[in-house]
């Protein structure tokens, strides 16, 4: 299994204003295809404000960010999408693919029983593999997935993580904002640690050394719950 380079970023700031402290200060890495990479920290550290960046909804004050691939993927925490989804599961893959390609992914992804139903009747978990589906009939090569288990029940937590788990074998890269400390266990190959700085970049069995530089207070990791 050959890893490839996705997504670079390289020495990058971002404040909200000129005048205003960085919200997100000389931010270095690379995210890989056939690896899943959480990031991780307190709310209100910049973590979605990354990801707005990489999309490009907003502009660093200096750094540089390198696509290796245009292929991208994302997957929003809050998935308000009725009013851009009123077709039924089938109609919106086959308005982006072929039959072929279309067949394929459900298979993979098991939806074959959500095909006719309407994207606004389905539950939060289904929407949201519904728009994995989506962008893997465009061809996505990197998922950037904001809290994505926030809003499932146990049953679509444990299909997340097959889907999750089969898309990396197939050599998509996963980026991903994590507060589930069990899901970043069980499934991450490395974590981001990052509060304002990049505090820890590694493997998951390392990162309860550096909790209390990553929240600001003594805490340890036990039973996958921060304490």
């Amino acid at each position: 299994m050959k890893k490839t380079l996705l997504l670079e970023i390289r020495n990058l700031y971002f404040s909200y204003s000129p005048t205003s402290k960085p919200l997100l200060e000389n931010i270095n890495l690379k995210i890989y295809s056939h690896e899943i990479t959480s990031l991780v920290g307190p709310n209100g550290v910049g973590k979605t404000t990354l990801f707005k960046i990489i999309l490009g909804f907003y502009k660093p004050l200096k750094g540089k960010i390198i696509f290796y691939t245009r292929n991208i993927g994302y997957i929003p925490q809050f998935l308000n999408l009725e009013n851009l989804y009123p077709a039924t599961v089938k109609e919106i893959l086959y308005s982006v693919g072929t039959e072929e390609k279309v067949k394929k992914v459900v298979k993979e992804l098991h939806i074959d029983n959500i095909l006719n139903r309407k994207f606004v009747s389905l539950s939060g978990g289904q929407k949201q593999i519904t728009l994995i589906a989506l962008n893997l009939v465009k061809g996505v090569q990197l998922f950037l997935m904001d809290e994505p288990t926030s809003a499932l029940d146990p049953h679509y937590q444990k299909h997340f993580i097959f889907i999750i788990e089969n898309l990396k074998k197939q050599g998509i890269g996963i980026f991903m904002i994590n507060h589930d400390l069990y899901l970043l266990k069980k499934v991450s190959d490395r974590v981001i640690a990052l509060n304002r700085k990049i505090i820890y970049d590694g493997p998951p069995e390392n990162l309860d050394k550096y909790l209390e530089k990553i929240y600001f207070y003594p805490c340890e990791l036990r039973d996958s719950q921060i304490v």
